[in-house]
């Protein structure tokens, strides 16, 4: 707890340094809670627990009311879409849903095109699916991975997929351009992948309290990009594969 709360006061003293005090804002919470010993366990991982399972979510700056306090348990999963509307993106959420729950038949079923449908809790723009996330855990580490289209046809990715027929195609595409949207049809205006790269960089930093050092691939991690390209991503019997 002290370590916390020296980063966060070095953090606002920079902010008010800096002349953005007033125009930041601040999130304080956690992906988990700690054990020690209330219930026979230690740290994490193992109960389900309120020490383990209930966070804080804590939030300051322009557009949260002051001294509001929420009684309604509250997730993770909210904490997006309520940064997006703070900052001024109307954006919705999806609530959970059953698999195919929503389709129109086998047409909507077998359709390639998997970001046009949003998965559960997924951020959403005027119920267009904007982004595109999925996580994994494997051997005690975790993958994140995910997609946010910048600008452009939504729909092209329908050219390159595989389709029975070209009335099928043109569905396909209708049907994602009536679901998802580019961050260019939120914005109004077109989003460089440097202006995005920046962003995200910006938010990660911000919300770890970490500082991102740029650096040089080590020999080892040269060849290896070397192979998989040779191998795999820029080998048309990979790219192309069906």
């Amino acid at each position: 707890m002290a370590f916390l709360v020296s980063t966060r006061t070095i953090s606002l003293r920079y902010l008010g340094e800096e002349g953005s005090r007033e125009e930041t804002l601040i999130i304080l919470t956690s992906d988990h809670g700690e054990e020690f010993q209330e219930h026979g366990s230690l740290l994490h991982g193992r109960t389900y627990y309120q020490e383990v399972i209930a966070i804080p979510l804590l939030l300051n700056g322009p557009g949260v009311p002051a001294g509001l306090t929420v009684q309604e348990p509250v997730h993770l999963v909210d904490v997006a879409p309520t940064l997006l509307r703070l900052l001024g993106l109307p954006v919705e959420q999806q609530p959970m849903h059953a698999i195919g729950a929503t389709g129109n038949g086998a047409g909507e079923l077998d359709n390639p095109v998997c970001f046009e449908v949003p998965s559960d809790y997924e951020i959403t723009l005027h119920g267009k699916k904007i982004i595109g996330s999925a996580q994994a855990r494997r051997k005690g580490g975790v993958l994140q991975h995910g997609s946010l289209p910048l600008f452009g046809d939504i729909a092209r990715i329908t050219e390159i997929l595989r389709y029975p027929s070209r009335e099928r195609r043109q569905q396909a595409a209708e049907r994602v351009r009536a679901r998802a949207a580019t961050l260019e049809e939120g914005l109004g205006r077109r989003v460089t992948f440097g202006e995005a790269s920046e962003a995200f960089m910006r938010g990660f930093a911000e919300t770890l309290s970490i500082e991102f050092v740029e650096g040089e691939l080590t020999e080892k991690e040269g060849a290896a990009v070397e192979r998989w390209l040779a191998e795999r991503y820029g080998a048309p019997a990979w790219t192309q594969r069906a």
